[in-house]
């Protein structure tokens, strides 16, 4: 009978859990990406929304201009917002509530905050909130939020300049 130590199996199943979990996080950010960015570009191709267009508007011959919203929409909005909102305020209401009241009233507070008078994305901007809440956690950080967010604001970025 061969000793196999116990150890090593479990450093070993230890390691392909997380590599398991390491892959559907990824996947799980990727889907959510791409579905936010599918319905927001269907939004902007139809003109119901101007939230982007705005962005497309822009003077052309201003680089610093362009630079500095890209910065703002790309890199600061969403690592500023998933702090705020699901480092900070999600953290917070949890300490109060249930897991589904905290993601609730998360939600409803970060939709309010983007639906900026345009009242028929309410339910987009609801299940984007909902999904990066569930996001937060599943995964325990803003990383993964904040890289979903990143990847949907890029996605409409680009879709608004072609």
């Amino acid at each position: 009978m061969s000793y196999i130590p116990t150890k090593k199996i479990a450093n070993r199943h230890k390691k392909i859990v997380l590599r398991r979990l390491a892959v559907s996080i990824i996947s799980l950010i990727f889907i959510v990406a791409s579905v936010m960015a599918a319905y927001d570009l269907l939004m902007l191709k139809l003109h119901l929304t101007d939230t982007w267009i705005a962005f497309a508007n822009y003077d052309k011959s201003s680089q610093l201009t362009i630079l500095m919203t890209f910065l703002s929409i790309i890199l600061i909005g969403p690592f500023t917002e998933e702090l705020l909102y699901r480092g900070y305020a999600l953290t917070k209401l949890r300490e109060r509530f249930s897991l589904v009241v905290t993601i609730a009233i998360g939600a409803v507070i970060f939709s309010i905050m983007h639906v900026s008078g345009h009242w028929y994305n309410m339910p987009i901007l609801l299940f984007q909130s909902i999904i990066f809440a569930v996001l937060f956690f599943r995964t325990k950080s803003i990383v993964s939020t904040t890289i979903a967010h990143t990847i949907n604001n890029l996605v409409i970025v680009i879709a608004s300049l072609i």
